[in-house]
């Protein structure tokens, strides 16, 4: 069996961001994803001749920590700004795009870093003082400690399949976080639909949440190709609906806003675990009841692209530490 010191399920912002500042402290750590690609939601996605972003649209820079890896990004020609705003005269602060599409920036932080996608991990157990994941179609791997990134409802059941038992006081505060659906529909339009110049049309309400043009946020289409988010709520009350019924529910919003949609083509993606409805108050989170066990990710006192990238950065400087 092969051990590593130290073993990240997740190969999201979050895990890549943990692995990241590891090497750069000289420790080795492996990722694991059930994905083909890392990345989580900063996904992009091959439709025909064309590539949209159909998770995470953008991400933002409050925080200097992430903004010196964003500097970085940006330097290596991976990520650069897409607009300052989406309103009509913006608010001035910049919003983030992969150059390529969203997952530019996770495939060029996992090429530098020891990345294992379509590693689906059935369970997690605690052996000898040693963490073993087991996973569905490779052998069991084992680790000194764990560092657990992917969405919480996935980490407790991987949990639960290696009978560990955590403390009270863990399973308690896991309990608390939740998750908002979203569905995703990539759109290939018979005709454009009008957009702003700069191809984002944030409008955060139900049942329309985003609509991006992929064209005119700067990926190299041939031709419009739209991505659309519906709302926390509308994503759950149609998760299980045909796609027919997500067109006419989004060309009825659209027809109320003067719009018209003619549509050549579509392809659906139903992210579950979209952004955190409940949060855990602090960065990350130390298991109680088994040792060198560790959890992060967009759940842990801070949503969305920074949050996530800030969690996994403070994990994983507490597991050197």
């Amino acid at each position: 069996m092969d051990h590593f010191e130290i073993a990240i399920v997740g190969a999201g912002i979050s895990g890549l961001m943990a692995a990241t500042y590891l090497a750069e402290k000289g420790k080795n750590s492996v990722l694991f994803d059930k994905g083909r690609g890392p990345g989580g939601r900063m996904s992009t996605r091959r439709f025909s001749e064309f590539r949209l972003d159909h998770g995470a649209q953008f991400f933002t820079v409050r925080d200097p920590r992430f903004e010196k890896y964003v500097q970085s990004w940006e330097k290596a020609g991976v990520a650069k700004i897409w607009c300052k705003g989406f309103s009509g005269t913006g608010d001035g602060h910049p919003r983030f795009r992969g150059t390529e599409g969203m997952n530019s920036i996770p495939k060029w932080l996992a090429g530098q870093l020891d990345v294992r996608t379509g590693h689906k991990v059935k369970s997690v157990r605690f052996v000898n003082q040693s963490w073993h994941l087991d996973f569905e179609e490779s052998p069991s791997v084992s680790a000194d400690q764990l560092l657990m990134t992917s969405p919480v409802p996935q980490t407790i059941a991987l949990l639960e399949a290696g009978r560990i038992e955590l403390s009270t006081s863990t399973k308690n505060y896991l309990s608390l976080i939740s998750y908002d659906p979203c569905i995703a529909m990539m759109v290939l339009p018979k005709d454009p639909l009008s957009m702003p110049e700069h191809g984002g049309w944030q409008i955060n309400e139900e049942p329309l949440q985003f609509v991006a043009d992929n064209q005119l946020k700067g990926l190299p289409n041939p031709g419009q190709a739209l991505t659309f988010h519906l709302g926390p709520q509308a994503s759950t009350e149609h998760w299980e609906s045909e796609p027919e019924k997500l067109i006419e529910l989004v060309r009825g919003e659209l027809r109320e806003r003067g719009k018209e949609l003619d549509i050549k083509d579509i392809q659906i993606h139903r992210w579950r675990y979209s952004q955190p409805a409940r949060l855990h108050d602090e960065s990350f989170l130390v298991a109680e009841g088994v040792p060198n066990l560790v959890f992060a990710g967009d759940a842990f006192a801070g949503p969305k692209i920074e949050g996530a990238a800030l969690s996994g950065l403070s994990a994983a400087q507490a597991m050197i530490a």
